[in-house]
């Protein structure tokens, strides 16, 4: 339990210095475009990373389910099985698995565009489930 825990405050603060960041964007309160979003980026990645991991610890912890293969998609595969995620929910969560794959594996300015748009959405969706999850 005591993992769960400290997993939930480490995605809560991940989350929030990405909220931020969405916020400056929103506000327009930046001097570099290119640097927010680039940031914006990183912090997304590291916040879906703690993500997958929260929601495998959960499914441990909470559900008893243990997960033999740690692999993001399998596990957003087993919290949707075990009701943890509507089917929008698991499709958003597999899109931005997916995402954040392809930020992470090599840089290249259209791509980053292109995700960087799609992490409002995956960050409200990353939120919400954590919130309701909160035990």
């Amino acid at each position: 339990m005591e993992k769960l825990i400290l997993r939930r405050n480490a995605l809560a603060k991940a989350l929030k210095t990405l909220e931020n960041s969405l916020a400056k964007l929103d506000q327009k309160t930046f001097t570099d475009y290119q640097e927010l979003r680039d940031s914006i980026i990183q912090r997304f990645e590291y916040s879906v990373d703690i993500f997958w991991k929260y929601l495998k610890d959960h499914l441990r912890v909470v559900l008893g389910v243990n997960i033999e293969i740690a692999r993001p998609k399998f596990v957003l595969k087993e919290c949707y099985d075990a009701k943890l995620l509507s089917k929008e929910e698991f499709e958003v969560c597999i899109n931005l698995i997916e995402d954040r794959n392809l930020t992470s594996h090599g840089y290249n300015e259209n791509l980053a565009e292109k995700i960087s748009k799609n992490i409002p959405k995956y960050f409200q969706c990353m939120k919400l489930i954590s919130e309701r999850l909160c035990i």
